[in-house]
């Protein structure tokens, strides 16, 4: 029986743990052939984004990992060519990775506020527009942006 996403191909960013995750899995289990965007961190034995692939192909799944910072610029037109390269194509982007500061805005420095909204707004846009982009040449895809209530607060 056909599943929703088959041969569909989502890019997920920031999905090496949390909600990231657990898109990945939500997509590969419809059927999607999943990119796995997580950055690598210093010290790591094996990339979480690598460790999330394991798991979706070790459940019988389609999934590949990339490890652009969604910080640099360029990180969607790499994750956009991924996609390309393994799969032919992209049909939705996920854009979930962020970073959380749990210190109030009265407790931060200028700089370490400055570090979020590079990571948490940039990072999306840098993300988003080469994706959306390509999403209208082509004619159509989906993008979804999450985010979290703390900015609010």
């Amino acid at each position: 029986m056909p599943k929703p996403f088959d041969n569909k191909v989502v890019a997920i960013t920031g999905a090496g743990k949390g909600l990231g995750r657990a898109y990945a899995h939500h997509f590969a289990a419809l059927g999607a052939r999943v990119v796995l965007n997580n950055r690598s961190h210093e010290g790591e034995q094996k990339s979480s984004a690598d460790l999330v692939v394991e798991e979706i192909v070790s459940a019988g799944g389609d999934a590949i990992a990339e490890y652009s910072s969604v910080e640099d610029r360029k990180a969607g037109d790499r994750l956009l060519a991924c996609a390309l390269k393994h799969y032919g194509r992209l049909d939705c982007l996920v854009a979930n990775a962020g970073v959380i500061e749990n210190r109030s805005f009265r407790k931060q420095s200028l700089e370490q506020f400055r570090e979020v909204l590079e990571i948490n707004l940039m990072g999306t846009v840098n993300v988003v527009h080469p994706i959306f982009r390509h999403m209208c040449e082509r004619g159509g895809g989906h993008i979804v942006v999450s985010t979290s209530s703390a900015g609010l607060f």
